[in-house]
């Protein structure tokens, strides 16, 4: 069975989740970001997503690859998530490599980005949330040790093209960030596709 949803941050603007009510089967939403960030339109995200009745997951983008840097980027998520339900995963966001972040997580060999990882993946998942990473095909290909991953984590994949190239292990892929709904206003919408069997 394959499931249709969107993923949306604070870049979406105000969403009118009533037009989208009945519209998208989950929503994946930016919880936070960094050591201290919180995305602003979380909390408003989250609760109109429950009222309509749309099935929420939410996501934190990573930025530092040094160590205590990022352990407090796990616990800045926890603390987002801390009393929320979500019907899908808390997703990791693996994909970040500007260098002004001194270093960014993708500076670091793969080896260790995936102790980062299976780290955080631990913690989500000792908070009673379903844990799961989203990464692009040349991440979980160079950056990750992929084959690591538990068998509990939805891999979500991102790969822009009409059918996914990448060869490994995936629940649910986003194919593009160029769609668009009724309810959202802002140009370049991240559009996925969840498979109940892989």
């Amino acid at each position: 069975m394959l499931l249709k949803g969107i993923d949306v941050s604070k870049y979406q603007g105000l969403i009118d989740w009533d037009v989208l009510r009945g519209k998208v089967d989950f929503v994946i939403i930016r919880a936070s970001y960094g050591m201290h960030d919180t995305d602003e339109m979380w909390e408003r995200n989250y609760a109109e997503a429950k009222r309509v009745g749309v099935p929420i997951g939410a996501y934190h983008y990573f930025y530092y690859g040094d160590e205590v840097k990022h352990r407090k980027e796990v616990d800045n998520f926890l603390v987002q998530l801390a009393g929320k339900e979500l019907a899908y995963p808390a997703f990791i966001d693996f994909e970040e490599a500007d260098p002004k972040f001194n270093p960014p997580l993708g500076a670091l060999p793969r080896e260790k980005i995936t102790v980062y990882a299976l780290e955080a993946l631990n913690r989500i998942r000792q908070a009673g949330f379903k844990p799961g990473i989203y990464a692009n095909k040349h991440w979980l290909t160079n950056h990750l040790e992929a084959a690591k991953l538990p068998e509990d984590v939805t891999v979500w994949l991102a790969e822009y093209n009409t059918r996914p190239t990448y060869s490994g292990r995936y629940h649910m892929w986003q194919y593009t960030d160029q769609g668009s709904m009724d309810g959202i206003t802002s140009r370049g919408l991240d559009m996925n596709y969840y498979f109940t069997e892989v």
